[in-house]
């Protein structure tokens, strides 16, 4: 009765507790290492109407730049935007604190500049905000221990004619063991 009442006690535990193993606030994200040749599916959901699938392969690695399809992206090391087919970012396009990073880090002021393909210039000023704690994500390529990576943006856009501003808000999920967010 004593052991059992000890196994209950301990899966109770581990069942309120389940990201202890997972890390804490203030623990250090590495960089991730990267090969040339991986090639990844990306499944892109923008909106209900939007959605498209892009097959990527690693064909470049140089100087903490990651290019894809023989250069048709630039990336960084956490895949942060450099150049697509639409831009070209200065210096990039946040959407996770350089790496190495810390749970728990909030980075404000960010900024990016680039020029949209309509001509107009475009400006944010970028805060990002990780997660205290790794997460476990299932996706359909597996379960990863993930860190959840909030980027909030502020958006200005110049056109010919005046200027229109916004904001944006990403939620992605990083998995350091992959080096790219999952989700």
């Amino acid at each position: 009765m004593q052991n059992r009442s000890l196994r209950i006690l301990a899966a109770a535990i581990i069942l309120t507790c389940p990201f202890h193993a997972l890390g804490a606030e203030g623990e250090l994200v590495p960089c991730p290492e990267h090969k040339i040749g991986v090639r990844f599916t990306v499944h892109l959901t923008e909106n209900e109407s939007s959605k498209r699938v892009l097959r990527q392969t690693i064909t470049g690695i140089s100087d903490g730049i990651i290019e894809i399809n023989n250069g048709a992206l630039l990336y960084d090391l956490v895949f942060n935007y450099i150049r697509t087919p639409a831009a070209t970012y200065t210096p990039k396009y946040y959407l996770v604190p350089d790496c190495p990073f810390h749970l728990g880090d909030r980075v404000k002021g960010l900024t990016a500049k680039w020029v949209t393909p309509d001509g107009s210039e475009a400006r944010a000023r970028i805060d990002i905000t990780t997660g205290g704690a790794f997460e476990l994500i299932t996706t359909p390529a597996g379960t990863f221990k993930t860190v959840k990576v909030t980027a909030e943006a502020s958006l200005l856009f110049v056109p010919q004619e005046g200027s229109v501003g916004g904001s944006a808000k990403t939620v992605a999920y990083y998995s350091p063991e992959i080096g790219r967010s999952i989700k």
